[in-house]
């Protein structure tokens, strides 16, 4: 068995118009929270992103959606990486690397970091990200938990900074010749889960492999799934 080591401990603030802008609405639809994991999974330098659905049924046959897991073979993130998403809620890649492109793939950079990681927080009260860096022997797992995200009634304007959970970092042994970010999403609120039941059908057009250039591209993908 795998030992698995505790690495640190984080609270998670975030500023109050990264959260306004999170709960309002924008990403409750199952596509557009999702596009925004896509988004950074393209930022990653990813050549493959699988999608997956995991339901049950019961013995009427109605669907119970368990999790969503996104799993990419993006360039991953060592500790300090993961540490600043977490650290620099709405932040990009340009203020991390100081780059406008990717390094390997050299694509236009197109997400906000840490903002893809939050875009589940209207859906879930908690999710968990495992991600590796190439040539590097271990594997972070992220515990993310959202407890305080509901309170958001009580933000004023006055506030720079809002505490929305926590997120617990630890660590295994990983195999160096590989790199990826699995994020994983369970616990879901009521809204984002009838939203995914109403349009099962819909879930399945997931089920199809993405081909990104450009956020034009992943803007039309996703047009008739966003309301």
């Amino acid at each position: 068995m795998t030992e698995e080591l505790f690495e640190k401990v984080l609270s998670l603030q975030v500023s109050v118009q990264i959260i306004k802008h999170i709960s309002s609405g924008l990403y409750r639809s199952p596509a557009s929270a999702l596009k925004e994991l896509l988004s950074n999974s393209y930022d990653a330098d990813a050549k493959k992103v699988v999608v997956e659905f995991h339901f049950l049924y019961d013995e009427e046959s109605k669907p119970s959606l368990q999790k969503i897991v996104v799993n990419d073979d993006g360039s991953g993130m060592d500790l300090d990486k993961l540490v600043y998403a977490f650290t620099h809620i709405g932040g990009s890649m340009k203020e991390l690397d100081e780059e406008k492109k990717t390094k390997e793939m050299n694509r236009e950079v197109i997400g906000r970091l840490g903002i893809g990681m939050l875009s589940v927080a209207s859906a879930c009260r908690s999710f968990t990200v495992k991600t590796k860096k190439i040539g590097e022997d271990k594997e972070y797992r992220a515990e993310i938990s959202l407890i305080f995200f509901d309170d958001i009634r009580e933000l004023k304007e006055s506030m720079d900074k809002f505490s929305i959970g926590n997120v617990k970092i630890t660590s295994t042994k990983g195999q160096l010749d590989r790199s990826y970010t699995i994020v994983e999403i369970t616990d879901f609120k009521p809204p984002f889960l009838a939203n995914i039941l109403e349009n099962i059908d819909k879930s399945y057009f997931y089920n199809t492999p993405v081909k990104k250039t450009s956020e034009d591209d992943m803007n039309i993908y996703f047009a008739n799934f966003v309301e």
